[in-house]
């Protein structure tokens, strides 16, 4: 039952993370159009002088603003004061936003997980079968606390502390292992076979 309700939670959290992103995009790029549409008839002009009214349909020249914005948003995300705006709005706004932790910590694909991930190791949870993990603490009492993710959504798992004699570091990087758990196993033969130390 216990086993039951884990997968079940797992999975639903692995789909609110996977979804979370996408809807945010969405309603994004909604008001951008929105937004877009209504710059449209103050180029009409320029459009008929240039005689372009046939290819830069409102349709299209509102996807080409878009695009052009998101453009400069990106030149603008390289600069130095961007990151400074970014990392007083993470520490001093967002981080009071309940659930932004969270989000933040497991968001960005595998790379929020890459961030405290350390050595990729192969666990012993339960008697013979054998987990894709990676060291997250070493403890004072010799145990290893580890982070089991899910497969396919790597987003989501669970956190263990085990002995070391049940952890086996593995002689890969931690994007082989993350993507050889999000293609649900498909590869380990060849990646495994020669990435056990010792």
């Amino acid at each position: 039952m216990n086993k039951l309700l884990g997968f079940v939670r797992t999975t639903l959290i692995g789909g609110v993370l996977y979804l979370v992103p996408i809807v945010l995009l969405m309603l994004i790029l909604g008001k951008a159009f929105g937004v877009a549409h209504r710059i449209v008839p103050a180029f009409s002009g320029v459009i008929d002088k240039l005689q372009l009214g046939h290819l830069l349909t409102p349709q299209v020249f509102a996807v080409l603003l878009v695009v052009v914005f998101c453009f400069a948003a990106g030149l603008f995300s390289r600069t130095v004061l961007a990151r400074e705006i970014g990392a007083f709005l993470d520490a001093k706004v967002l981080i009071n936003v309940p659930g932004y932790g969270f989000f933040r910590s497991m968001g960005g694909g595998s790379g929020g997980i890459e961030s405290f991930a350390q050595q990729p190791v192969i666990v012993s949870i339960e008697d013979e079968a054998w987990q894709i993990a990676f060291v997250v603490e070493k403890l004072g009492d010799s145990r290893i606390a580890v982070f089991v993710p899910g497969v396919p959504e790597v987003r989501s798992g669970s956190l263990y502390f085990l002995a070391p004699d049940r952890v086996r570091p593995l002689n890969i990087s931690s994007a082989a292992a993350f993507q050889v758990l999000r293609r649900m196993g498909v590869g380990s033969d060849e990646l495994l076979r020669t990435a056990l130390k010792g």
